[in-house]
């Protein structure tokens, strides 16, 4: 079945578009189960064999707001060997052995996000063994870094923070505008753009995608170092398909949206 419905995790997000090359959008696959207000539905989205989805982006909410997770951790372990799709999972990792248990499970990348501010040291020797496997989530309102499943906001401007992650060896980071998360008010591209090129780092972008002009409008944000996007509700709503997100992936830089129906 596309669509699976599981319990415990409480926020399965979604479909992960990486820019594959200067003319081309790749993407990955989930659904968002959570809207602004909060928690709306707990099913994901499983990308058929071979429809080209190139990651699966999961958040464990309970993590990330420090409740027991163990149920979560074990859906986490079915979906990584049922799912033929390489797998972005964040939500409450926190310590190095978190990391190793992720990754011992078969998590492709692993997304650290409050520990990243709280403990910057410990981030470093997490990135000093484990690489390019983990990356740092920055999700931010109003221009600052919030922490702890979004219940804290820091003082930590996203771009300055976005700057320290680089020096630390960080490669990626996925950039979440939190107003917009869930929300289908499109991609916040002028600051996503800005942490791109201000950090050097490749950048995922999360949170308002709605249609496939927005996907279009990420595309050309490739040269700034903005490589992907992750798209949830919108596919999980319908307002447009894995195949045609893919679509206009492949599509070239100056392809037109006009004819498209």
């Amino acid at each position: 079945p596309r669509y699976v419905g599981i319990r415990g995790i409480r926020k399965v997000a979604s479909v992960e578009i990486p820019v594959m090359n200067a003319a081309s959008l790749g993407v990955d696959a989930a659904a968002v189960g959570k809207t602004g207000a909060g928690v709306k539905r707990v099913d994901y989205f499983v990308p058929p064999a071979g429809a080209g989805a190139e990651m699966l982006h999961i958040v464990n909410l309970d993590g990330a707001l420090n409740q027991k997770d163990d149920k979560n951790l074990k859906v986490l372990e079915q979906i990584v060997y049922q799912v033929p799709v390489p797998i972005q999972f964040g939500g409450g990792v926190r310590t190095k052995d978190d990391v190793w248990r992720l990754d011992e499970l078969g998590v492709t990348r692993i997304v650290i996000g409050t520990t990243a501010i709280e403990n910057p040291v410990l981030l470093e020797h997490i990135v000093s063994e484990f690489g390019s496997t983990v990356v740092v989530g920055i999700d931010a309102r109003e221009g600052r870094v919030a922490l702890r499943g979004w219940e804290k906001l820091s003082t930590i401007g996203a771009l300055e923070f976005a700057q320290k992650v680089a020096d630390m060896g960080i490669d990626r980071i996925v950039y979440t505008d939190i107003s917009r998360d869930g929300m289908l008010t499109g991609v916040n591209l002028e600051t996503t753009r800005e942490i791109a090129e201000a950090s050097g780092l490749k950048v995922t972008a999360s949170g308002g995608v709605a249609s496939l002009d927005d996907l279009v409008a990420v595309r050309r944000l490739q040269s700034s170092g903005v490589d992907s996007v992750i798209v949830g509700k919108a596919l999980y709503e319908g307002r447009f398909t894995l195949e045609e997100a893919l679509e206009v992936a492949a599509e070239e830089e100056d392809d037109p949206l006009a004819d498209r129906t």
